[in-house]
Parts: structure tokens; C-alpha cells; sequence
């Protein structure tokens, strides 16, 4: 194991990420899937190195994401990613329960980014 990588992950190391997801390859090379999750997102103002990672001119806002991935209960992502407030949208989409825009039920978040 290298740092608080698992072996299963070791697949994942060689994988072209600019057309194809993480959760895709991880079933993909190891028969993994993502089951459930949780993301939290938070505004912050970034530390002095994130600021000059991130090109702002102190002090400046931005949003925390956070992330848990998890497989059957086990939890086998943690992400942390800062992002420039001024280039981060939270747009929210809203439908039935149903699957049906107007149909009847109680509605479900569904969030996406941008």
C-alpha cells in the first residue's frame, strides 16, 4: 500500500480520467461500484497556499467540497476539492419522486455542476 491507497486501487493509477469517470473505472478494473455517498459543500476562505494555488488575491472566497464514496456500507473514496468562487455554480434540479416532472409525490434534490 502507498500512503492510504488500498492494492485494489493500484488498477486506477494507469487510467486516462479526460473521457471516463472514476466510478466507471473503478467497477470497470475492479468490480467495484459506487453504492452510495455523501458531498458537502461549503463556502470558506482558502488558506495562503490554496490562495496561491488557486491564483486569488487574499482574501477571497471559495467552496469546500467534500466527499465520501462508499460501497456496500464501506466507505472507499474521501475526496477534498477547493474551488473559486467565482467560477463554481450549484444548480439543482428538481423531480418527482415518481420520475415524473408534475407528477405526484414528495420531490428529490438532484444536484450537478458546473
Amino acid at each position: 500500500m502507498y500512503g492510504c491507497r488500498p492494492r485494489w486501487a493500484n488498477p486506477l493509477l494507469g487510467v486516462d480520467f479526460r473521457h471516463t469517470s472514476l466510478y466507471d473505472q473503478l467497477l470497470a478494473t475492479t468490480g467495484i461500484p459506487v453504492t452510495a455517498g455523501e458531498e458537502t459543500v461549503r463556502a470558506i476562505i482558502p488558506t495562503p497556499a490554496e490562495h496561491r494555488t488557486l491564483h486569488l488575491q487574499p482574501p477571497s472566497a471559495a467552496f469546500a467540497v467534500e466527499r465520501v464514496g462508499i460501497s456496500s456500507g464501506v466507505p472507499i473514496e474521501w475526496r477534498h476539492t477547493v474551488i473559486r468562487a467565482d467560477r463554481f455554480a450549484l444548480t439543482s434540479a428538481l423531480t418527482s419522486a415518481h420520475g415524473t416532472p408534475g407528477g405526484h409525490g414528495s420531490l428529490m434534490l438532484t444536484p450537478t455542476y458546473s
